[in-house]
């Protein structure tokens, strides 16, 4: 190729780089310039899929797509929402949470207990394919519908191990450590092909633990004995009528069928998701004032 034609390339390059520069600084303006639209008796939409993260990206203007799921996203949309009297409401939708910790769920549970307590309005939770951490989230909101085609798999906890021994072996990696004590389990991994009674008794120890904390919690928020919960547990496998039949939801109806519900008591109904209503500025709704904190957040 000639010296012009690269040249040539180059510019072309160069003038692209430019016009899609400049495409993206005018829909982040454009989009900086976009308010929020609040219908009043709006209900604030929260859809969780996947993994919850402590906190989340920004919206991306150019190709209109929002952030994952977070806490602190929805701590704000909520904390927005219990003193704004447009929204009437909130709609929880938890599924396929596998990615998300016990702890993490926790402290969701906790958060909208706070909005519930602080500003009277009511939290509603849709299930469809449910496991054990779906419904422990969805006991924390006042009423839980299931979808009539749905399944509830809220069978308790498991815990599993990976050991990598005997991969080690075949390719003539030895791993060599110095564990000093009982329950100092941390190279098993490499260093044994099956789990030892040690770490059985930890994990199952453990496994105890967070499954009579699960049973606590759905207990005291469903207002159902723990014994009875337990039993109904370890039966493991429902469709959603016979989840009704037992007391672990509400109704069985569609998402529209809420809608509806909510419609006839209340009026004309409008749908808000919440990463979108989460763009308002808390200080529009909260006294600001002149002595701050900062808050930093360490991940990984």
């Amino acid at each position: 190729m000639s010296t012009r034609g690269k040249i040539i390339i180059i510019i072309g390059f160069i003038i692209l780089f430019i016009i899609g520069m400049s495409i993206y600084i005018k829909s982040m303006f454009m989009y900086s310039l976009k308010g929020v639209d609040v219908a009043e008796n709006s209900v604030l939409e929260i859809p969780l899929v996947g993994e919850l993260s402590d906190r989340s990206g920004d919206f991306n203007p150019m190709w209109e797509s929002f952030p994952g799921p977070s806490l602190n996203g929805i701590r704000k949309s909520l904390k927005i929402a219990a003193k704004d009297d447009r929204i009437q409401s909130v709609l929880l939708i938890p599924n396929f949470l596998s990615g998300t910790g016990f702890g993490k769920l926790n402290e969701l549970g906790e958060i909208l207990t706070e909005f519930k307590e602080s500003s009277g309005k009511k939290i509603y939770a849709h299930i469809e394919a449910c496991g054990a951490k779906e419904y422990y989230l969805a006991t924390f909101c006042d009423s839980i519908f299931a979808v009539p085609t749905g399944i509830m798999m809220a069978n308790g906890l498991q815990g599993s191990v990976y050991y990598l021994k005997e991969g080690m072996d075949k390719i003539g990696i030895n791993a060599d450590f110095i564990a000093i004590g009982k329950y100092k389990n941390a190279p098993e991994m490499f260093t044994r092909k099956s789990i030892s009674d040690d770490q059985k008794e930890v994990l199952n120890n453990l496994l105890d633990h967070y499954y009579e904390d699960y049973l606590q919690t759905i207990s005291q928020n469903r207002k159902l004995p723990k014994e009875r919960v337990k039993t109904i547990l370890d039966i493991g496998f429902f469709s959603s009528e016979q989840a009704f039949k037992l007391g672990l939801v509400d109704k069985v109806c569609y998402k529209q069928d809420i809608f509806e519900k909510l419609k006839a008591a209340n009026g004309k109904i409008k749908k808000i998701d919440y990463v979108n209503y989460g763009r308002q500025d808390l200080e529009s709704f909260y006294a600001s004032s002149t002595e701050k904190i900062a808050v930093v957040y360490a991940q990984g």
